[in-house]
């Protein structure tokens, strides 16, 4: 819907955000027709989100993943490798997106963007990045459109998807920072 980043992890199979399949029309945890997406003109044939995503009137961010299917008839889109076992806090990580929203760089939306970021939580299912507050321009944190983007670890492995570009606030010595949070495919409910 313009509003979302995806990443193929086989030819015609994509991961993207919960939220974003809701934003585009899709209900239920699966299915194939109403979706308003395409890419390079490709419509869905279906959709998963896992099962408890939405339920309970809770925000349920470490469920917030979809998987996104393809026909197999589109053409075969590149395809990142999902790492086989979580990162640790403290690991160098890099994020891609399409965001809307200007960044440090001086870029808009519909343009890629990558930067680096140190992994500073892991925890319930999601990988925690501290947020870019103007203090260092150089770190890279997610940004409204990048919803469903890709976190990588050092080896280029799919680690994560954001779920939250706006961040929590932890106060760290009496000042506030924010936090991007992501969704850890590792994590055995996403698996």
């Amino acid at each position: 819907n313009g509003y979302c980043t995806g990443t193929f992890i086989g030819p015609h199979t994509m991961l993207t955000a919960a939220h974003c399949i809701r934003a585009a029309g899709g209900t239920g945890s699966s299915g194939g027709s109403g979706l308003m997406m395409r890419v390079s003109g490709q419509a869905p044939t279906g959709w998963r989100v896992p099962r408890n995503y939405g339920k309970g009137g809770g925000s349920n961010y470490p469920l917030d993943i979809a998987v996104v299917e393809f026909p197999h008839s589109a053409e075969a889109f590149p395809t990142s490798r999902v790492a086989t076992q979580a990162s640790n806090v403290g690991d160098r990580v890099e994020m891609v997106g399409y965001g809307l929203t200007r960044h440090h760089d001086g870029s808009t939306g519909g343009v890629r963007r990558a930067g680096s970021n140190v992994l500073k939580m892991h925890d319930m299912g999601q990988y925690l990045v501290q947020w870019n507050t103007g203090d260092e321009p150089a770190r890279a944190s997610p940004m409204p459109g990048d919803s469903g983007g890709p976190l990588f670890n050092a080896d280029g492995d799919l680690i994560g998807t954001v779920n939250e570009g706006s961040g929590d606030g932890v106060r760290s010595g009496g000042r506030l920072s924010y936090m991007g949070a992501f969704v850890d495919v590792n994590d055995p409910e996403i698996r």
